[in-house]
């Protein structure tokens, strides 16, 4: 690690290097944004100087103590290791770096020979000060702990304003801050800026958001005359400028009476003056600066991606920025707030639960770079002024609606599309206003300038196109299964866990035809409800059934037929339904025939299909290859139900009436342009349900191997003693693996992870709902929040539960309620099965079952795709049903007006 770096050599992965202030004044000037040169004091100049000086053994003396110290005596304490650091000297390669560095901006203009006070550039001023480790941080500001110095520009003068900086990490405010914060004293360290000064005429801050209301459509410049001390020391108030943040036009303006400002001069460096008695009502800028700094301040925002405060500074006719950091104390902007519609409906489904952190990060890249990737295409930059594209509820992961509409609306062609019909499921009720619609970022000349290509990208992005790349991403997944992580070196297994899902994310350009194929659906079954009066899409879903390429459905359809080879050989039959585990049964199956083949066949089976689990996008969750006994119960359940249970005759029976309705269809549309149509979308439907998938599918397997990763991580942490358990290691943050194997975290890994461990426990109790408006109240949540009282009761249940239509059909039978697989949980044939949420993991239930209803979901999702894939009526989205069916009612599933009915309350009573 240097010991000095310029600001044009910092980087992002530096952050812990040189602190978030640094790293903020760096990605500012390399936007090529108007900032002062200046350099940094790394971490490693600070661990070094207390090294070199015998001082890591005083700071670890000092905490402790420190910790059980009157305040009189923990302040002792803390100065006798201040002045240890300040009197340590500093190494002479260190000062002749800091001399090197000096030289850029001693050649540095900033205003200088033009400054109201004439001050020459050879009287050079500079800031020190500090950029912590866990500093102007999201959430943590440590705002005015630090020391700063302005002082003049020479060596000495500035080795000695570092060596104090480094010191104020030990002041009393700062070590009771961190105490109250939780955070680790050792690891927090101390980086140092040294930047020129600005001989300013006029300073202040600028707001992307008022921080008082947290309005998003307003911008608050505040400023003062001389330097920004005056703000910031409360020796003035300053003039406070309000402006809408889409024209940038101000709205509100209050000149506030300005005493005094500071200045910079030769003789006494900053110097406090008097104001003018004319001056001092004036406005410290008009409009046209303020709007000048609003305009760079909402380019600053827009590269972070946050809400922000920023220092800035004009001197003659130059603005430049000084400091840029995440507006940590921002209200809500209560009124919006409360009307943005969140919800889980689809994504939900790859997590239904309750996750740990590491859980959240691939899920919200994943959907983050899609939606961007679009939006870049289109001009428009998917990012919401008001709030957040996601959300993390009661530990689990809600797409803003509000936003979701605002972007769709934003983007040419797509705009046309409905968004409850993309998410699926969403009530018309729920939709947000108009009115309530965030502002999104749109950039008109990009966006017609990128048209064409929007329009190119549709054309070229059909289904076929999007088969070829989903098939080449498979090839490249398999490769990754074979991959032996216990030789790999810890410090490369972090990288591993995003660089499965970074190689699906880098296609994202040759899978539009993954992306479109469900547009095509859409298309075709509003088509279908104007041809052939089909209000429900009832002709449209038929139409989808017994398609073959779907790899989810065909795992379920693979252990069906090891139950068949089984059932070929009595001894491999005795033997498979036999109560041994998957552990005791494999060695014995090469000594009875065919046991080889169907040893072959199930490792083909795990090798494919053995990512798949309950909630697949949460990287903590088992697979089926960690608990085989799972699949092979399985097994066990075709086995029983006898040779009368044949889903390939069943499945064949489902192609040939989709086949006959489709010729049924063509006959129907007499005129051919309606018939080529009908085919043409038909085909791409078809094509575009089976890649949509089965690029799922692969990014499940992806999600599974970066889990192998992990665990491996999690095996080799436990050993260096980082970490107590293996699956720890699931409650990082993908950013923070690679401090933790560094040892520069900013936090207490155990406690940090007994406190995520224990909010993760509380969130499992907890049971939101699919929708949520405004913001949602753990503590207000009943046992089931869509209902009364009332209707839980089982003596006098509803009569019929109202959902989506997904799969069509009618069907009748005794309910099977299954709230989590598990070995014990089975669907007898003919039964109707009633679950929370569907995923591939649910596959083998589907095969046996006769109808499907489910809680949430929508048209696309994968619960309805395999339902009309094996052809089983189904319908989504009924809310309360696994809280009030009970297994062995009798129910009606009409899977073409979304309906399903209680027939009978009492168990089935089987009398053979």
């Amino acid at each position: 690690m240097p010991d000095i770096l310029p600001f044009a050599a910092i980087r992002d992965a530096d952050l812990s290097t040189v602190g978030a202030k640094a790293l903020n004044l760096a990605r500012m000037a390399r936007l090529g944004l108007p900032v002062p040169p200046g350099f940094c004091v790394t971490l490693g100049a600070y661990r070094r100087h207390l090294a070199d000086h015998d001082l890591d053994a005083l700071v670890k003396e000092t905490i402790p103590a420190a910790r059980l110290a009157d305040p009189v005596e923990k302040s002792r304490l803390l100065a006798s290791l201040r002045d240890a650091i300040t009197t340590a000297v500093l190494p002479v390669e260190f000062r002749r770096l800091v001399e090197q560095s000096f030289e850029p901006m001693r050649n540095a203009d900033c205003g200088f020979r033009n400054s109201a006070f004439a001050i020459p550039q050879s009287a050079l001023r500079i800031a020190v000060r500090s950029s912590s480790t866990v500093e102007d941080l999201p959430g943590l500001s440590f705002a005015g702990l630090y020391d700063t110095f302005m002082l003049k520009g020479d060596v000495w003068t500035s080795l000695d304003a570092v060596k104090k900086c480094w010191a104020s990490l030990w002041t009393d405010r700062a070590f009771d801050y961190r105490e109250k914060n939780r955070i680790d004293h050792i690891n927090a360290g101390m980086c140092v800026i040294v930047q020129q000064m600005i001989p300013a005429e006029v300073s202040g801050v600028v707001f992307t958001r008022d921080p008082v209301s947290g309005a998003a459509n307003r911008i608050v410049v505040e400023a003062s005359f001389g330097l920004g001390e005056a703000i910031v020391s409360g020796k003035v108030t300053p003039d406070h400028f309000v402006l809408e943040r889409d024209k940038l036009r101000v709205v509100e303006r209050i000149v506030n009476r300005k005493a005094i400002e500071m200045v910079m001069t030769e003789r006494w460096g900053v110097k406090e003056w008097p104001v003018d008695e004319e001056r001092q009502q004036q406005p410290a800028l008009d409009d046209a600066l303020a709007r000048r700094v609003a305009e760079l301040a909402l380019k600053v925002e827009q590269a972070f991606g946050l809400p922000l405060d920023i220092e800035w500074a004009r001197t003659n006719r130059d603005v430049f920025l000084l400091q840029a950091r995440p507006i940590t104390t921002l209200p809500e902007d209560r009124a919006r707030a409360k009307r943005i519609v969140w919800t889980n409906i689809n994504i939900g489904e790859a997590m239904p639960e309750a996750a740990p952190p590491m859980a959240h990060c691939g899920l919200r890249r994943f959907a983050a770079d899609l939606l961007s990737h679009i939006g870049r295409l289109a001009g428009v930059t998917i990012w919401s002024d008001d709030d957040a594209i996601f959300s993390d509820i009661a530990g689990r992961v809600y797409f803003n609606v509000n936003a979701l509409f605002a972007i769709v609306r934003a983007i040419p062609i797509v705009n046309r599309m409905k968004p409850s019909e993309l998410l699926g499921g969403l009530s018309d009720e729920l939709t947000p206003k108009p009115e309530d619609l965030p502002v999104i970022k749109t950039s008109r000349l990009k966006a017609l300038l990128g048209l064409p290509g929007l329009v190119l990208w549709f054309l070229r992005s059909q289904p076929a196109s999007g088969r070829k790349a989903v098939d080449r991403i498979r090839e490249l997944t398999d490769a990754l299964l074979r991959t032996d992580f216990s030789a790999w070196p810890i410090e490369d297994l972090p990288a591993q866990v995003t660089h499965g899902l970074q190689q699906v994310f880098d296609r994202t350009d040759e899978l539009g035809g993954a992306m479109t194929g469900m547009q095509y659906f859409t298309l075709l079954a509003r088509n279908c409800r104007n041809w052939f009066n089909d209000p429900e899409s009832t002709i449209a879903s038929k139409l989808l059934i017994g398609l073959g390429d779907i790899r989810s459905a065909q795992a379920g359809l693979e252990i069906w037929r090891l139950s068949d080879m089984a059932r070929a050989r009595p001894q491999l039959q005795e033997l498979v339904g036999s109560d041994l585990t998957w552990a005791e049964l494999r060695p014995k199956l090469p000594a009875v025939e065919l046991g080889d083949e169907f040893l072959a066949r199930w490792d083909r089976l795990m090798f494919e299909a053995g990512h798949h689990c309950r909630g697949e996008f949460d990287v903590s969750k088992p697979r089926w290859r960690d608990q085989p006994d799972f699949v092979l119960e399985t097994v066990r359940s075709y086995l029983r139900a006898g040779t009368d249970f044949n889903p390939e005759t069943a499945l064949r029976q489902q192609v040939a009436v989709r086949e006959q309705l489709s010729d049924e269809c063509r006959k129907r549309l007499r005129n051919p342009v309606k018939r080529v149509m009908f085919n043409f979308l038909l085909k791409r439907a078809q094509l575009g349900a089976c890649v949509r998938e089965n690029l799922r599918d692969d990014v499940n397997r992806r999600v599974a191997i970066a889990r192998t990763a992990l665990l491996e991580l999690g095996e080799r942490l436990v050993r260096n003693k980082i970490i107590a358990e293996r699956d720890d290691v699931f409650f990082f943050y993908e950013h923070e693996l690679m401090p933790v194997l560094k040892g520069i975290q900013s936090f207490d890994v155990r406690n940090t992870i007994a406190d995520r461990k224990a909010e993760y426990r509380r969130n499992l109790e907890i049971f939101p709902p699919s929708v949520i408006v405004g913001r949602f109240d753990p503590d207000a949540v009943k046992l089931d929040e869509s209902l009364d009282p009332g209707a839980l009761d089982p003596l006098n249940p509803p009569e019929v539960l109202s959902g989506m239509a997904v799969s069509p059909g009618v069907v009748t039978g005794p309910a099977r309620v299954i709230m989590s697989y598990s070995t014990e949980a089975q669907v007898l044939p003919g039964e109707i099965l009633v679950a929370p949420f569907t995923d591939p993991g649910w596959t083998p239930y589907f095969l046996p079952a006769a109808g499907i209803v489910v809680d949430t979901g929508g048209m696309l999702s994968h619960g309805s795709i395999v339902a009309r894939e094996y052809g089983k009526p189904a319908v989504v989205n009924v809310g309360p049903a696994t809280r009030i069916i009970k297994t062995g009612w009798q129910v009606q599933v009409d899977g073409n007006q979304g309906k399903v009915r209680i027939l009978k309350t009492e168990p089935r009573i089987d009398t053979d």
